[in-house]
């Protein structure tokens, strides 16, 4: 958090007084976005469009590292999950871009030996590949897990989506997914509800603090950010 608010901070510094000037014609928009959404929906949403109403300077976050953000007045906004978000009466106001569902890949011959059994028991017998201990993916995970009752046996940790695909078929493991980053070069099969078990899932939502809701970069945002999910979420699962 300390390095973002620095960086901010320099970019501030550093701005010629011409380029001040131009900043009160076009406003600046500091945005934050974790990895795969940025990935998928926010740089797509910028290359696609010729022109915006505002100038946007962007930073990597967490989830819950952009909403502390934006909370914080440090960012104006954040692309971030909806568990990541306490409340609307909070001090923030977000809107949603993506329900954004979970697949569980594996080799396929693990998958179909697991799919003959049935509970809770048969994915707790798998080896699973599973975020960092602690990461916002990794409390998602663990949490629907934990109402399932399945006690997941990491054989591996890693919060990169794609090393997390790779890692299953090198290992002979499992993973849960977002279908927004799903890859088919990895050779996985991909279940939905294995052994009875729903897959769980997450609602990207786009962050900002409350008196900024009728900002029309705001609104603008949310709908171009929403436009380049139906474009890019979800391609290589539907492939």
């Amino acid at each position: 958090m300390s390095q973002i608010a620095q960086l901010w901070e320099k970019a501030i510094l550093r701005a010629r007084p011409e380029v001040r000037a131009k900043r009160l014609q076009q406003p600046v928009v500091s945005l934050g976005s974790f990895p795969s959404a940025m990935a998928n929906c926010v740089l797509p949403a910028f290359r696609s469009c010729a022109e915006y109403s505002v100038k946007v300077r962007l930073f990597e976050t967490s989830p819950h590292e952009g909403c502390e953000l934006v909370r914080n007045e440090i960012l104006d906004a954040a692309v971030s999950l909806k568990d990541a978000v306490q409340t609307n009466e909070d001090g923030l106001h977000w809107l949603p871009l993506q329900h954004d569902p979970f697949v569980l890949v594996g080799p396929s011959g693990l998958l179909s030996s697991t799919a003959r059994s049935r509970g809770a028991s048969a994915l707790s017998s798998l080896p699973w590949i599973l975020p960092c201990a602690g990461s916002d993916c990794d409390r998602l995970i663990s949490g629907h897990m934990a109402r399932h009752g399945v006690r997941a046996r990491p054989a591996g940790r890693t919060d990169d989506w794609s090393l997390a695909q790779e890692m299953a078929a090198a290992l002979n493991a499992v993973a849960y997914i977002p279908s927004s980053v799903l890859r088919n070069e990895c050779g996985l099969a991909r279940v939905v509800d294995l052994a009875g078990i729903p897959n769980p899932f997450r609602t990207v939502v786009l962050v900002t603090r409350r008196p900024e809701e009728q900002k029309q970069w705001f609104s603008d945002m949310s709908r171009r950010f929403k436009q380049a999910y139906a474009r890019t979420a979800g391609e290589a699962y539907s492939s």
